[in-house]
Protein backbone atom coordinates (compact mmCIF):
# COMPACT_ATOMS: atom_id res chain seq x y z
CA UNK A 1 0.00 0.00 0.00
CA UNK A 2 2.75 2.66 0.72
CA UNK A 3 4.55 1.91 -2.34
CA UNK A 4 1.28 3.33 -4.13
CA UNK A 5 1.52 6.67 -2.25
CA UNK A 6 3.60 9.29 -4.26
CA UNK A 7 6.51 11.18 -2.55
CA UNK A 8 5.24 14.14 -2.34
CA UNK A 9 2.16 13.30 -0.82
CA UNK A 10 3.69 10.75 1.92
CA UNK A 11 5.19 14.48 3.35
CA UNK A 12 1.02 15.98 3.50
CA UNK A 13 -0.26 12.58 4.73
CA UNK A 14 2.12 12.55 7.90
CA UNK A 15 2.33 16.23 8.82
CA UNK A 16 -1.69 15.46 9.00
CA UNK A 17 -0.91 12.66 11.57
CA UNK A 18 1.50 14.93 13.01
CA UNK A 19 -1.24 17.45 13.95
CA UNK A 20 -3.86 14.89 14.88
CA UNK A 21 -1.59 13.53 17.44
CA UNK A 22 -0.49 16.63 18.93
CA UNK A 23 -4.16 18.14 19.13
CA UNK A 24 -4.50 14.79 21.40
CA UNK A 25 -2.19 15.45 23.24
CA UNK A 26 -3.08 18.80 23.83
CA UNK A 27 -6.50 17.95 24.76
CA UNK A 28 -4.56 14.51 27.48
CA UNK A 29 -2.70 17.20 29.04
CA UNK A 30 -5.48 19.72 29.58
CA UNK A 31 -7.46 16.76 31.07
CA UNK A 32 -4.48 15.56 33.23
CA UNK A 33 -3.58 19.40 34.44
CA UNK A 34 -7.72 19.36 35.96
CA UNK A 35 -7.44 16.55 37.29
CA UNK A 36 -4.05 17.41 38.83
CA UNK A 37 -5.19 20.90 39.98
CA UNK A 38 -8.97 18.88 41.77
CA UNK A 39 -6.37 16.83 43.43
CA UNK A 40 -4.37 19.38 44.67
CA UNK A 41 -7.37 21.45 45.61
CA UNK A 42 -8.62 18.64 47.76
CA UNK A 43 -5.38 17.63 49.35
CA UNK A 44 -5.34 21.30 50.48
CA UNK A 45 -8.47 20.87 52.02
CA UNK A 46 -8.24 17.88 53.63
CA UNK A 47 -4.93 19.16 54.87
CA UNK A 48 -6.23 22.17 56.08
CA UNK A 49 -8.90 20.39 58.10
CA UNK A 50 -7.18 17.57 59.91
CA UNK A 51 -5.07 20.50 61.18
CA UNK A 52 -8.07 22.12 62.54
CA UNK A 53 -8.95 18.95 64.15
CA UNK A 54 -5.57 18.47 65.52
CA UNK A 55 -6.11 22.03 67.08
CA UNK A 56 -9.41 20.72 68.64
CA UNK A 57 -8.17 17.88 70.16
CA UNK A 58 -5.26 19.17 71.82
CA UNK A 59 -7.50 22.29 73.16
CA UNK A 60 -10.49 19.77 73.91
CA UNK A 61 -7.00 17.96 76.20
CA UNK A 62 -6.16 20.81 77.90
CA UNK A 63 -9.43 21.77 78.62
CA UNK A 64 -10.03 18.35 80.23
CA UNK A 65 -6.73 18.27 82.24
CA UNK A 66 -6.99 21.77 83.51
CA UNK A 67 -9.46 20.48 86.08
CA UNK A 68 -6.04 18.50 87.54
CA UNK A 69 -4.34 21.12 90.00
CA UNK A 70 -1.12 20.61 88.98
CA UNK A 71 -1.53 21.15 85.56
CA UNK A 72 0.14 23.93 83.65
CA UNK A 73 -2.38 25.60 81.87
CA UNK A 74 -0.49 27.08 78.92
CA UNK A 75 -0.17 30.74 78.00
CA UNK A 76 -1.30 30.19 74.54
CA UNK A 77 -3.76 27.89 73.04
CA UNK A 78 -2.37 27.47 69.82
CA UNK A 79 -1.37 23.62 69.07
CA UNK A 80 2.26 23.81 69.87
CA UNK A 81 1.48 25.21 73.48
CA UNK A 82 -1.35 22.67 74.14
CA UNK A 83 0.86 20.02 73.26
CA UNK A 84 3.81 21.22 75.02
CA UNK A 85 1.70 21.71 78.06
CA UNK A 86 0.22 17.81 77.47
CA UNK A 87 3.62 16.71 77.60
CA UNK A 88 4.58 18.03 80.57
CA UNK A 89 1.05 16.59 82.14
CA UNK A 90 3.32 13.76 83.74
CA UNK A 91 1.70 12.81 86.99
CA UNK A 92 -1.57 10.30 87.46
CA UNK A 93 -3.79 11.05 90.56
CA UNK A 94 -5.12 7.61 91.55
CA UNK A 95 -8.85 9.33 92.54
CA UNK A 96 -8.76 11.99 89.87
CA UNK A 97 -10.83 10.68 86.61
CA UNK A 98 -7.62 12.37 84.41
CA UNK A 99 -4.74 10.09 84.01
CA UNK A 100 -1.47 11.94 82.64
CA UNK A 101 -2.06 13.09 79.10
CA UNK A 102 1.92 13.18 77.85
CA UNK A 103 1.36 10.36 76.05
CA UNK A 104 -1.64 11.80 74.03
CA UNK A 105 0.54 14.77 73.53
CA UNK A 106 3.37 12.40 71.60
CA UNK A 107 0.47 11.21 69.50
CA UNK A 108 -0.81 14.28 68.53
CA UNK A 109 2.67 15.49 67.96
CA UNK A 110 3.24 12.61 65.43
CA UNK A 111 -0.12 13.00 63.77
CA UNK A 112 0.65 17.07 63.46
CA UNK A 113 4.37 15.91 61.74
CA UNK A 114 2.25 13.54 59.14
CA UNK A 115 -0.03 16.20 57.98
CA UNK A 116 3.25 18.67 57.80
CA UNK A 117 4.68 15.95 55.61
CA UNK A 118 1.91 15.77 53.22
CA UNK A 119 2.87 17.49 49.57
CA UNK A 120 0.53 20.39 49.21
CA UNK A 121 1.98 21.68 45.60
CA UNK A 122 2.51 25.00 46.33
Amino acid sequence: MYDQILTENLKEIMEGMITGLQRELRVCEHTCQQKISTIRDKNSDARTQAFQEVDNIAKFLVRHAAAKSDFSYPRRLDTNSCIAALRMDITCHRTSTCNNLSEAAGYLQALKTALLSLDTYY
